[in-house]
C-alpha cells in the first residue's frame, strides 16, 4: 500500500507541476528564402525576413527558453527587443525574461548580424 501511495503522490506532483511548465518556442529568420516575410509567423516554413520584423511581431510573446534561429544572410539592422517606452521595461531596455531568450545561428549556417552600414563608391 505504501508503494501505491508513493506512486499516487508522485503522479499528483507531476500533474500539478506540469501546469506551470511552459514550452519553449522556436522562431526562424531567413533573409535569403523567397517565402520569407515579416508578415509570416516565424515557423520553419514561414520565416521572418528581418530580425527587427521578427521582434516586432513576436517580441511580447517571447518567453524564457525560446530560440530565434537566424539563417544565412547579412543582417544590417539595429535590433530592439522592446522599445524603451514599453511597460515591460525594467530599466535596462529588456524584460527580465529576455535574459534567457537565445538568438542563434541556424546549425550549419553562418549569418552575420551587423549594425554597420555598407559604404559604396
Amino acid at each position: 500500500m505504501t508503494k501505491m501511495k508513493s506512486l499516487i503522490s508522485t503522479l499528483l506532483g507531476v500533474s500539478l507541476f506540469s501546469g506551470f511548465v511552459s514550452y519553449a518556442e522556436d522562431y526562424y529568420v531567413s533573409q535569403l528564402e523567397e517565402n520569407a516575410s515579416d508578415q509570416n509567423n516565424g515557423a520553419v516554413g514561414q520565416p521572418f525576413k528581418t530580425l527587427q520584423g521578427a521582434f516586432k511581431s513576436i517580441g511580447k510573446k517571447l518567453n524564457p527558453g525560446d530560440i530565434v534561429w537566424v539563417k544565412n544572410g547579412v543582417y544590417r539592422e539595429g535590433v530592439s527587443l522592446w522599445p524603451e517606452s514599453s511597460p515591460e521595461n525594467v530599466g535596462d531596455g529588456l524584460r527580465i525574461s529576455a535574459e534567457r531568450i537565445s538568438i542563434m545561428g541556424f546549425p550549419g549556417q553562418q549569418p552575420v548580424i551587423s549594425g554597420s552600414v555598407e559604404l559604396r563608391e
